[in-house]
Order: C-alpha cells, then structure tokens, then sequence
C-alpha cells in the first residue's frame, strides 16, 4: 500500500524489529500500524483482496500483538472503514 510522507513518518517511528529468515534487525511496520493499513485497504473493497485482508487483520486482532482495546478498534474502524466492518471482525476476533 502507497502512503505519503507523513504516514510513512509515522509507520518508520513505530517500526520493529524482525527476523526473516537468516536476516535479523530487519525494520517492519507494528501490528498496531499494519491493522491500520488492514482496515484501511478494506474500507476500498477489492474483492480479490477482501478475504486475504480480512484473514491478516482477525488473525492481527486475536494474535493480541495489536494491543488494540475494542473501543480502540471501534474508533479505528469508524475513522478508516465502517461499522459493518467492526461488527463482522469484532464477532470473529471474539470467536477465539
């Protein structure tokens, strides 16, 4: 996903650590950032990519890594996305 120079700025800040495969201290964007992104991409529905979006952000969410409070997630889904969109994930995050 494109973003510009002041989301970037944002998602850079927040990056972490990560090892991928022999590579160590390779930056990635936070759970907490890439649910955002999820959410985002999902307000755009693509139907190619719908299930594939939908899968990372419940499994982001029941992961816990997101450390993401439901009224959080609310506020997140209303600012990116839609209501409908937290209701359905919200029943799936809770089904673990």
């Amino acid at each position: 996903m494109f973003v510009d120079d002041a989301t970037f700025a944002k998602l850079s800040a927040a990056a972490v650590s990560a090892q991928i495969g022999v590579a160590s201290g390779i930056k990635v964007v936070s759970a907490r950032h890439l649910a955002n992104l999820k959410i985002h991409a999902l307000k755009h529905l693509q139907p190619h990519r719908f299930a594939k979006d939908y899968q990372d952000l419940v499994w982001l969410l029941r992961s816990g890594k997101t450390e993401l409070s439901k009224q959080e997630f609310l506020e997140l889904c209303r600012r990116y996305a839609s209501d409908e969109l937290y209701r359905k994930a919200l029943a799936d995050w809770e089904l673990a």
